[in-house]
């Protein structure tokens, strides 16, 4: 099924329902949960074109002292993919996730003109950089009382970059590395 929003900024979505995936053993043969999609690929891709009309400051005397400008909304990418592969059979279920996210602006600036040019009086707008990340989930429900899972988050390693204005000029490198987590749930 394939699917696409309309309007100023389109949202696309895709999903397939794989019917040929290899059956792992079952150590009990449990009727499968409706809620649960067996088998399936998405894919979804967001596409937005968000501006904001920052108006000119004047100072007491009706002089501008910083020139209004357009920037894209705060917090909002240009761009963003998704896609996800799931397996799931019986008491097994696994998931794998891709998220790549285009860069966003975290905070406005500020901004003067000299020589008929909008420039930084400052550092200028904040961004963080593009980013991706490939998260792993895989569960197994041993009863009705019993799971054991899985999480890794971050399988890439990738890191966040944040710059100023431009690309040209970054402020900040994270690496937050790759996340583990395991455990029993118990339900009681």
């Amino acid at each position: 099924a394939a699917s696409c929003g309309a309007g100023g900024s389109p949202e696309c979505a895709a999903q397939r329902r794989a019917r040929r995936l290899p059956a792992p053993r079952d150590s009990r043969q449990r009727a499968p949960d409706s809620n649960r999609t067996p088998n399936a690929s998405r894919a979804s891709g967001t596409f937005i074109d968000s501006e904001v009309n920052i108006p000119a400051v004047r100072n007491l005397a009706g002089v501008i002292t910083q020139p209004g400008r357009t920037q894209r909304l705060q917090g909002s990418s240009d761009a963003t993919y998704n896609f996800q592969l799931t397996y799931e059979k019986y008491d097994l279920s696994v998931r794998l996730a891709y998220q790549y996210r285009t860069d966003w602006v975290q905070g406005y600036g500020t901004y003067t003109t000299v020589a008929g040019q909008v420039v930084p009086s400052g550092n200028g707008d904040t961004f963080w950089d593009n980013d991706d990340e490939l998260d792993l989930s895989v569960r197994y429900q041993f009863s009705d009382a019993l799971e054991v899972y899985f999480d890794g988050v971050n399988l890439t390693d990738s890191g966040a970059r944040r710059f100023v204005d431009s690309s040209l000029f970054p402020i900040e490198y994270e690496e937050f590395g790759r996340r583990y987590i395991a455990g029993f749930r118990f339900n009681f």
